[in-house]
C-alpha cells in the first residue's frame, strides 16, 4: 500500500519508468535496495523523495525503494532525489552507488559494486566487499569506510575518520581531521594533510609501506613500530626520542613541540614522512 503517494506527470522513454514521489516526514528515513542495478542519489531542498526506475513504498515514517522484479538486472539506472536532512541506507549486490551531496546520515553496503560519494555533510558509513570506495569534498563530522577487496580514496574531507581496506590501497589527501584511524593489510597507505594540535592519528600497513605527507612545521610526537622496513623522513625531528626495544625497530620521534599524537606501524614496508610541497 502506498501512502501519501504522488505519481509524476512525465513518462520516461525507453525502459525507464514514470517518476514516483512521496513526502518524507521530519525524522523519517529512506531505505534503498538496488540489488544489481546502479543507483544515483542526489539531495534536494524539499521534503519529497522522488524515484525513477524503482518501486516506492511508505508506511508514513520510512520510505522503501527497490528495483522492480522485472527490472532487477536490466533497465535504466535507479535515480533517487531525497531531502538533505534524511537518514538514508542503501544496499546493493553488483550495482554501483553514486551520491552527489550526501544526506545528513548515509549508510551504504555493496558486495561487488563501487561506491562514490561527492560532497555533503553529516555522517557517512560505507562498506564494500569487492568494490572500490571513493569520497571527495565531504565536509562532515564522521566518516567510516570498511573495504575488503577494493582500493579506498578520500580527498578533501573533514571529520573523524576510520578507514580500512584488507586487500586494497588506502589513499587520503587533503584531509583535515582531529582523529584518523587508517589501515591497509595487503597494500600501501598514503595520508596528506595537517595534524591538529590535540589530534590523535593511527596509521598501519602490514604488507605495504606508509607515506605521510605533512607540513614542514608539523608538531607531533610519533610512536613508530617497524619489523623489516625503515623510517625515513624529509622533516628533521626536533628530538629523536627513545628506543622502545633492543633492536631499535620500535621508537618515538618528536617533531616541533610534539602537539599531536601519531602512532604508525608497518610490518614489511618503509614508513616515510614527506614534506608537503617538497620533492
Amino acid at each position: 500500500m502506498l501512502a501519501s503517494l504522488l505519481l509524476s506527470v512525465a513518462l520516461i522513454s525507453g525502459t525507464s519508468e514514470p517518476d514516483t514521489s512521496a513526502r518524507l516526514p521530519r525524522g523519517g528515513s529512506v531505505e534503498i535496495d538496488a540489488h544489481a542495478r546502479n543507483v544515483n542519489i542526489r539531495t534536494g531542498t524539499t521534503d519529497a523523495v522522488t524515484v525513477r526506475n524503482g518501486t516506492l513504498d511508505t508506511d508514513g515514517k520510512t520510505i522503501s525503494i527497490s528495483a522492480d522484479d522485472l527490472l532487477r538486472t536490466q533497465g535504466g539506472t535507479m535515480e533517487v532525489l531525497l531531502p538533505a536532512w534524511a537518514r538514508v541506507s542503501v544496499s546493493t549486490y553488483t550495482g554501483n552507488v553514486t551520491v552527489d551531496g550526501a544526506p545528513v546520515r548515509l549508510e551504504v553496503e555493496s558486495f561487488q559494486g563501487s561506491i562514490r560519494v561527492s560532497g555533503g555533510s553529516g555522517a557517512l558509513e560505507l562498506a564494500s566487499v569487492a568494490g572500490t570506495i571513493s569520497v571527495s569534498d565531504f565536509k562532515g563530522t564522521q566518516l567510516s569506510i570498511d573495504a575488503t577487496g577494493g582500493d579506498v580514496t578520500v580527498t578533501n574531507a573533514t571529520g573523524r575518520m576510520e578507514v580500512s581496506s584488507i586487500n586494497g590501497a588506502v589513499r587520503m589527501r587533503g584531509i583535515r581531521s582531529p582523529h584518523v584511524e587508517a589501515s591497509s593489510v595487503s597494500d600501501g597507505l598514503e595520508f596528506e594533510g595537517p595534524l591538529a594540535a590535540d589530534g590523535h592519528y593511527e596509521f598501519s600497513s602490514h604488507a605495504g609501506g606508509v607515506v605521510l605527507t605533512l607540513p614542514a612545521d608539523v608538531s607531533a610526537r610519533f610512536t613508530v613500530e617497524l619489523f623489516s622496513g625503515k623510517f625515513l623522513t624529509q622533516i628533521p625531528a626536533t628530538r629523536p626520542g627513545d628506543r622502545n626495544d633492543d633492536d631499535g625497530n620500535d621508537f618515538t620521534a618528536v617533531f616541533g613541540k610534539g602537539a599531536a599524537h601519531v602512532e604508525v606501524s608497518s610490518f614489511s614496508g618503509d614508513i616515510r614522512v614527506l614534506k608537503a610541497g617538497g620533492r
